[in-house]
């Protein structure tokens, strides 16, 4: 009488086969691919090779990284889900594990990031009104109080042309490395189109006491054109503030523009952003 023999049962697929081999190939793919993206969250290439990787407004946390998590986490499951019942595959199902727990640290890590880029974008923002507002003063003190015609015009009181630039919309991080190169006409064509509003054309110092109804707080001077991409709005006020503002609020303080130059005998400026036009 033949001894019964035990033979392993053939593969069903070919994802079976793969996970029938002694290291499982599919778990250490994964473990590996989730070791690679936690690197790439932190690190970038640079000039002179790998180098720390800052989230700032010019460089939003990595996509590729939070992609290579979720292929982790794939990976790890699917490794977890072929092994159940097989024996001896203990190694196996520690890498599978450590590779989904590596998947899912990414896109954890990614929100993290992302939090922190908007919040870098936001001050930035911040920072490019204040520069624009603190250059009014001297044009006013140069012009008899009138308030400059654009923005183009603060250039010539020392305003840099990049705190013309929204980080919203990419140009900054664009035209920064390079503005050296730029010509004086260059400048001038870029602040004439720059990345804000500006809402103050034609209006002169004293509009704002000769009425005590239309102070300076009420008076927007600048204001981000990408407000309906965006929650909140930076807005830039007459006496130096700059506010972060919802759209209701937005809407209120442009109505208020609009009524300060009602007064002064000026046509509303329309900003692209919330109010609508008048019929």
């Amino acid at each position: 009488m033949m001894p019964a023999t035990h033979s392993s049962p053939e593969p069903e697929d070919a994802l079976a086969r793969l996970m029938h081999g002694p290291s499982g190939p599919l778990a250490w793919a994964g473990f590996l691919l989730g070791l690679l993206a936690l690197g790439l969250f932190y690190l970038a290439f640079g000039p002179g090779g790998l180098i720390h990787r800052a989230i700032t407004p010019e460089t939003p946390p990595s996509l590729l990284a939070v992609n290579l998590s979720f292929c982790a986490l794939f990976m790890g499951v699917a490794s977890l889900y072929r092994v159940r019942r097989l024996p001896r595959q203990t190694l196996v199902r520690v890498i599978a594990a450590c590779s989904l727990l590596l998947g899912l640290a990414g896109p954890a890590l990614y929100s993290w990031q992302t939090l922190q880029w908007r919040g870098a974008m936001q001050t930035r923002e911040i920072e490019n009104m204040r520069q624009i507002l603190a250059a009014v003063p001297p044009y006013l003190s140069r012009h008899d109080g009138h308030y400059p015609p654009n923005l183009e015009a603060l250039l010539e009181v020392g305003l840099d042309v990049k705190y013309l630039s929204s980080p919203y919309t990419g140009h900054q991080s664009k035209h920064e490395g390079s503005v050296r190169k730029w010509t004086t006409e260059d400048l001038k064509q870029f602040a004439a189109h720059g990345d804000y509003d500006y809402l103050g054309a034609g209006l002169a110092e004293p509009v704002f006491t000769s009425d005590s109804a239309l102070t300076k707080n009420k008076f927007v001077l600048v204001v981000g054109k990408e407000a309906r991409l965006r929650a909140f709005v930076a807005v830039g006020f007459a006496d130096g503030r700059v506010e972060l503002l919802g759209p209701e609020q937005t809407v209120a303080a442009l109505q208020a523009n609009h009524e300060m130059r009602a007064k002064a005998g000026l046509p509303p400026l329309r900003s692209p952003t919330t109010v609508p036009a008048e019929p």
